[in-house]
């Protein structure tokens, strides 16, 4: 009991007053006008921007480029199925080729 006493007799007198002037009818409306010029401003540049952005001419071509990054390499899905190789061509001889090492820096590999 005796801290609320002592608190409600001293703390009017320790905390000093801190207002705010009133507010007159000048400061109102300049107040008002400068928050409305910022936001005819904001809404401006955004408009601004948004006008700006062009898309370029080879954009979907670079994004199909960005999504075939995170394919897995492998032959196509139709690859066993195929008959004869899309290489071939006709009146050419049959070549097999044959595993042959490679020689470097005087080692065989």
């Amino acid at each position: 009991m005796r801290s609320a006493e002592w608190a409600s007799t001293y703390s009017q007198d320790l905390i000093p007053k801190v207002m705010a002037p009133p507010l007159t009818n000048r400061r109102l409306a300049h107040w008002l006008l400068l928050s409305g010029i910022c936001t005819l401003a904001l809404l401006h540049y955004n408009q601004f921007l948004h006008a700006q952005q062009e898309v370029p001419i080879h954009v979907a071509k670079a994004l199909d480029r960005c999504r075939s990054l995170t394919t897995v390499p492998g032959p196509p899905s139709d690859f066993y199925s195929r008959s004869t190789s899309d290489r071939f061509e006709p009146g050419t001889k049959p070549t097999v080729i044959t595993p042959v090492s490679t020689l470097r820096v005087g080692h065989m590999y």
